[in-house]
Order: structure tokens, then C-alpha cells, then sequence
């Protein structure tokens, strides 16, 4: 059995888990963060940390905020648990473009929108022409 194999089939520790994601880097201020479940002890959690404004009030000072949270099993690789940070990483900046964008003014891409209020919004057709 291979050392990788081994490895593999012992699972990754708190400590190997943390090693990983202390080579994580983004951008300055972004911190890769790991949390542990106590509810699923196979279960590592990574969460992004970085100060921002809220979008929602352009005059208030930056605070800390979190991305989402990403299950990673104490099985995964080294590459499952980097190529997990780069994700999350993508969809918690995809998440502050959404806020920040604006048409005429409005914000038309609410990352907070419920799925029960979005699909409560009427379908419109595409116009031709427009």
C-alpha cells in the first residue's frame, strides 16, 4: 500500500487539514478559514473570511464578512481541499459582484433572494428587439 493510499484510508487530521489551507493564499485580506462540525466528525468546513463594505450601505466602514461554508471530508486531497478554497473562493466574489452591480440605480441581482421569492417572480419573455 502506498504512503498516498495510507494516507488516504487514515483520513486527513485537524492539523494536516489546516497545513493545507495555511498555503492558500487571494486576495490581501482573505483568509481561508477551517471549522470543525462537531455534529460530523469526518467533516472539515472551510469558510472564506475578509472585511468588506456592505453593499448595502456604501457609508458605513467595512466589516467582517463570511462566504458560505464548504463541507470538505477528511478523505479529500490535498488538491480536492486547494481546488475547494479556489471555488469558494470564485462563487464568495461572484456573491459581491451580484451585490454591487447595479442597473439604473437598482440592484437586479440579489445573492440574499430566497428561492421561495424568486420563484414567486413572474417569467418575462424575452422581446425581440430590446
Amino acid at each position: 500500500m502506498s504512503k498516498r493510499e495510507v494516507v488516504h484510508e487514515l483520513g486527513l487530521s485537524w492539523h494536516q487539514f489546516n497545513a493545507v489551507l495555511a498555503k492558500v493564499e487571494f486576495l490581501p485580506g482573505w483568509v481561508p478559514i477551517a471549522m470543525l462540525l462537531s455534529d460530523h466528525p469526518g467533516i472539515y468546513c472551510l469558510v472564506w473570511q475578509f472585511k468588506a463594505k456592505d453593499n448595502d450601505d456604501p457609508s458605513a466602514e467595512e466589516t467582517l464578512q463570511y462566504g458560505r461554508k464548504w463541507l470538505v471530508s477528511r478523505y479529500a486531497t490535498e488538491d480536492e481541499i486547494v481546488k475547494t478554497a479556489y471555488l469558494a473562493a470564485e462563487v464568495a466574489m461572484k456573491h459581491e459582484i451580484m451585490e454591487a452591480f447595479r442597473y439604473k440605480g437598482e440592484q437586479v441581482f440579489h445573492p440574499h433572494a430566497s428561492v421561495n421569492a424568486l420563484g414567486k417572480v413572474p417569467l418575462v419573455k424575452r422581446v425581440e428587439g430590446q
